[in-house]
């Protein structure tokens, strides 16, 4: 979603709240809290600016903290700190 210039409304599970955009962090919403996300749904649907704010700060997140070029740099570095322990 965040690639494709998307909001997101989600649980906090995982590393969710720390990928997206600090901006769309408010609409991750505690597990088992169903109306705090609803109510986020309804902030994104009703308004298309906050949607397309929300968006553009997760693409460039994206971009900048998720690119294919970006992951492949980061697992070499892991991989090799592994290969170095041994």
């Amino acid at each position: 979603a965040m690639a494709c210039g998307l909001p997101v409304a989600a649980t906090d599970v995982g590393d969710i709240k720390s990928m997206t955009a600090h901006e769309n962090r408010p609409f991750i919403v505690q597990r088992g809290s169903e109306e705090r996300l609803a109510d986020a749904l309804a902030a994104l649907i009703e308004d298309a600016s906050l949607r397309e704010s929300l968006g553009k700060a997760n693409r460039e997140r994206a971009a900048a903290e998720f690119d294919v070029g970006v992951m492949i740099k980061r697992y070499r570095e892991l991989f090799l700190q592994v290969v170095a322990k041994k």
